[in-house]
C-alpha cells in the first residue's frame, strides 16, 4: 500500500484509515503518508515500458526481499543457538528447530551471495567486511551478509533513480472532494500551488446554526402533510403523494415515444433504396420502442389511476421491482436510439419526404435520448430515493480525476513523503460527499498512469446536535393525531458508515404544534425523544402538551412523499 492516511479530528483523536468505508468527519484534517518502498515497488512492476535496464530492477526486487525474510529470520537464529549453547545435551526438538532456523536464513543469504560474483562491487563489500571481523559468530556472519547488502541496495536504488531521471519520470499525488454535482481539487502542502480556502467549518454544538433558511419551508411542508393526513388518513396520502410522482414522470416519456413510433412506422414503409441499410436496425428499435410503450402504458395503468384495485400498502414495495426494471429498459432503449442516430447520418441521397422524414427522426431521437430520457430519469431517481431511502453515490473507482495545472511533478528524491489535508480550509462539503487522494506517475511520451488511490466517506463521525423535521403522530384520547415537529437531537459519535448512515441514534427534545380540541389553534407540545435510521423513526418518551396540559406518547416519521405544492423532502 503506497497511501496511508490518518484522520486528526477536532476532538484530538487520530486513527489511520481503513481500505474498506473509510469515514472522515467533515471538520478533520487528514495526514498522508507516502510509503517509498512500496511505491518503488509499484514502478518496478510496470517499468517495461520505460525501457529501463531489467537487470537493474530484478537485482533491486531480489535484493529487497531477500533483506527483508534475511533479517526478520535472524532473531530467532540467535535464540536458537543461545539455548544451543546453554544446553549440555541437545533433543531432537533442539536439533530440528536450529536446522529449521538455518535453513530460513541461509536461503536468502544464498540468493544475495549468487548476486556477489567475482570482481563485482558486492564482493569487494563482503571481503572488506570479513576482514574486519574476528572470528565471527555463525549468526554475525549472516548479519554482515545483509548489512552488506542493505549497503549495496541503497547503491543500487540511486543508479535506478538516476536512470528515472534520464527518462524523464516524474510523479504526482492529488487530492479531490467529489459530490455528485463533480468534483473540487483541494490542496495538498508540497504536491500542488493551489490556494487554501476560506475556512470553513460545520458547527457540532451551535443550536442557532441548526435553523437555516430553509428549514421554516421544510416545517411548512411537514405541516401540510399533517394536516393532509389528519383529513384523508395516512394510507390515502401514501397512495394520492406515489400515483402523483408516477404520473408525473410517466406522462412526457410515453407521448415522445409514440410520436417516435409513428415516424418510425411511416420510414419502414417507404420504398427508397438508401434507407435500405437502416433498415433491421429500423425495425429492431421498433420493436424495442413498442416493448418500452408497452412497459410504460401498464405502468401507467398501475400507477395513473386506471387500476380498480389498489393497495397502498403493497405500492412502495412493487414499484421498487417495477421502476428498476423501467431502468434497465430505458438504458437498451437509449443505447438502441444512439445506434440508430449514427444509422440515420450516413443515409445519403434521399430526396423529398423521405428526405424529411429522416430528418425528423435524428430530431426527434436526438431530443428524446438527450432531454426527455435524460430528465426522466433524473426525476425517477429523486422519487425513487424518496420513496424507497435510497442513498446512493457513484462508483468513486469510476470518476476520472485528472490532475490540474496547478498540480507539481516531483521526481522519487523530491516528492515529499508526508502531507496534509484540511478539510475545514477545502471549501464547500456536505455528509456523503468523498475524499479522495491519487498518487500516479508520467514520463516523456506517456500519459500519466494512476499508481494508487484512497477515499474516505465524509460523515458527521463527532458527537454533535442535529436538527430533525417530520410529523409525529400524538395518542389524543383513542385516536392518533398528525402534527409537524421538529426535535433537536444529541447524535453520538461513532466512525462507522454503516451506523452513521443507517442506524445514527439520537437523543433529545421534540417540539410539535399540536391541535387536540380542532380549533385550529396551535398548541405547545413538548416530549423527549429517541431517534434512530437517520431520523426517519423517532420514539417519544412522553410529551406534554403545555396549552392543555395533557400529557401524550407519540411516535415520529420523516415522510420522504411528494407533497400537493410539488417538493419531495428528501432528509438530506
Amino acid at each position: 500500500m503506497i497511501l496511508t492516511l490518518t484522520e486528526l479530528d477536532q476532538g484530538g483523536g487520530s486513527r489511520q484509515l481503513s481500505r474498506e468505508s473509510a469515514v472522515v468527519d467533515i471538520n478533520s484534517r487528514v495526514h498522508l503518508r507516502i510509503n517509498t518502498d512500496a511505491l518503488q515497488n509499484r514502478l518496478e512492476g510496470i517499468i517495461g515500458r520505460l525501457e529501463i535496464p531489467e537487470h537493474l530492477v530484478a537485482q533491486i526486487t531480489a535484493f529487497r526481499a531477500a533483506i527483508r525474510k534475511g533479517v526478520d529470520a535472524l532473531g530467532p537464529l540467535q535464540k536458537v543457538l543461545e539455548e544451543w549453547v546453554g544446553s549440555k545435551e541437545h533433543s531432537s526438538e533442539q536439533i530440528a528447530g536450529l536446522r529449521a532456523s538455518l535453513s530460513s536464513v541461509a536461503e536468502p543469504a544464498d540468493i544475495i551471495l549468487s548476486i556477489a560474483v567475482e570482481g563485482s562491487r558486492m564482493e569487494s563489500s563482503l571481503s572488506s567486511a570479513l576482514e574486519a571481523y574476528q572470528r565471527p559468530t555463525q549468526a554475525q556472519q549472516y548479519r554482515m551478509i545483509f548489512e552488506v547488502a542493505q549497503s549495496e541496495l541503497e547503491q543500487m536504488q540511486k543508479e535506478w533513480e538516476t536512470v528515472l531521471q534520464s527518462k524523464g519520470v516524474y510523479l504526482q499525488a492529488g487530492a479531490w472532494i467529489l459530490t455528485n454535482q463533480g468534483e473540487q481539487p483541494i490542496h495538498l502542502r508540497g504536491f500542488d500551488s493551489y490556494k487554501e480556502k476560506e475556512r470553513l467549518e460545520v458547527d457540532r454544538f451551535n443550536i442557532k446554526a441548526l435553523f437555516k433558511n430553509d428549514q421554516k419551508a421544510e416545517f411548512q411542508k411537514a405541516a401540510q402533510q399533517a394536516q393532509e393526513i389528519n383529513d384523508k388518513g395516512f394510507w390515502n396520502v401514501v397512495e394520492e403523494s406515489s400515483l402523483r410522482a408516477a404520473e408525473s414522470f410517466l406522462t412526457e416519456p410515453r407521448q415522445r415515444i409514440e410520436e417516435i413510433h409513428s415516424l418510425l412506422e411511416e420510414l419502414r414503409q417507404m420504398p427508397e433504396k438508401a434507407i435500405q441499410p437502416a433498415k433491421d436496425i429500423l425495425g429492431q428499435v421498433s420493436a424495442d420502442m413498442k416493448e418500452y410503450l408497452d412497459c410504460l402504458s401498464s405502468l401507467f395503468g398501475k400507477y395513473g389511476g386506471q387500476s380498480t384495485e389498489r393497495n397502498a400498502k403493497s405500492l412502495l414495495v412493487s414499484s421498487q421491482s417495477d421502476f428498476a426494471n423501467l431502468v434497465e429498459r430505458t438504458k437498451k432503449l437509449r443505447s438502441d436510439l444512439d445506434d440508430l442516430k449514427k444509422k440515420l447520418h450516413e443515409i445519403r441521397g434521399l430526396v423529398g419526404s423521405a428526405k424529411q422524414s429522416v430528418e425528423n427522426l435524428v430530431q426527434f431521437v436526438s431530443a428524446f435520448g438527450e432531454t426527455t430520457l435524460t430528465n426522466a430519469m433524473s426525476d425517477l431517481g429523486r422519487t425513487f430515493r424518496a420513496l424507497a431511502n435510497l442513498y446512493t453515490m457513484e462508483d468513486i473507482n469510476n470518476r476520472v480525476l485528472e490532475f490540474g495545472n496547478e498540480v507539481l511533478k516531483h521526481d522519487l528524491n523530491t516528492l515529499p513523503t508526508e502531507t496534509e489535508a484540511a478539510l475545514t480550509t477545502s471549501g464547500p462539503r456536505a455528509e456523503g460527499d468523498h475524499l479522495v487522494f491519487k498518487i500516479a506517475f508520467g514520463s516523456i511520451g506517456n500519459q500519466v498512469t494512476e499508481l494508487e488511490r484512497s477515499d474516505a466517506i465524509i460523515l458527521r463521525s463527532l458527537s454533535h446536535l442535529d436538527l430533525a423535521i417530520g410529523v409525529i403522530f400524538a395518542k389524543n384520547g383513542d385516536k392518533f393525531q398528525a402534527a409537524p415537529s421538529y426535535s433537536v437531537l444529541y447524535k453520538f459519535g461513532s466512525s462507522s458508515y454503516a451506523y452513521k448512515r443507517f442506524v445514527d441514534i439520537g437523543l433529545g427534545l421534540n417540539l410539535a404544534a399540536m391541535d387536540f380540541n380542532h380549533d385550529d389553534t396551535p398548541e405547545l407540545g413538548v416530549g423527549a425523544v429517541v431517534s434512530a435510521f437517520h431520523d426517519y423513526v423517532q420514539i417519544g418518551l412522553i410529551g406534554f402538551n403545555i396549552y392543555q396540559s395533557k400529557y401524550y406518547w407519540f411516535f415520529g416519521l420523516r415522510l420522504p412523499l411528494p407533497t400537493s405544492i410539488g417538493s419531495v423532502p428528501t432528509g438530506e
